[in-house]
C-alpha cells in the first residue's frame, strides 16, 4: 500500500524540490504523511496543495512542542522534548541513544 509521504516524494521529484521540506495541504490542515491512502482521509480526486514547511517543526498548524515520558525498568525517568510531528521511532532512537542500557 502506498503512503501520502510516497506520493509527496513523488510530486517533490518531478518539481525538484526536497520532500523533507515540504508537505501537503488539504482543506487548510496538514496531510498525516505517514498514513495510507486508505486511512489519511482524502476523498476520490481530493485537491491538495504543496507547501513548504515554514519552520523546523513542520507546518504552522504543527509547531506544537510536546513532551514524553519513558519510565525505565531501572526506575528513571526520561523526557523527550520535541515536534509533535516527530515519529515515535525517532524518539525511540533518542531514548536508546540517551540511555544505552
Amino acid at each position: 500500500m502506498a503512503t501520502v509521504f510516497q506520493a509527496l516524494e513523488a510530486a517533490c521529484l518531478q518539481r525538484s524540490l526536497d520532500p523533507s521540506k515540504h508537505s501537503f495541504i488539504h482543506k487548510r490542515r496538514p496531510v498525516d504523511l505517514s498514513a495510507t491512502f486508505r486511512f489519511s482521509g482524502l476523498v476520490n480526486n481530493a485537491c491538495v496543495d504543496l507547501v513548504p514547511n515554514e519552520n523546523d517543526c513542520g507546518t504552522q498548524d504543527e509547531s506544537t512542542e510536546i513532551r514524553v515520558c519513558f519510565r525505565l525498568d531501572m526506575g528513571q525517568r526520561f523526557v523527550w522534548i520535541g515536534c509533535s510531528h516527530s515519529s515515535l521511532w525517532s524518539i525511540l532512537n533518542d531514548l536508546a541513544t540517551a540511555h544505552p542500557e
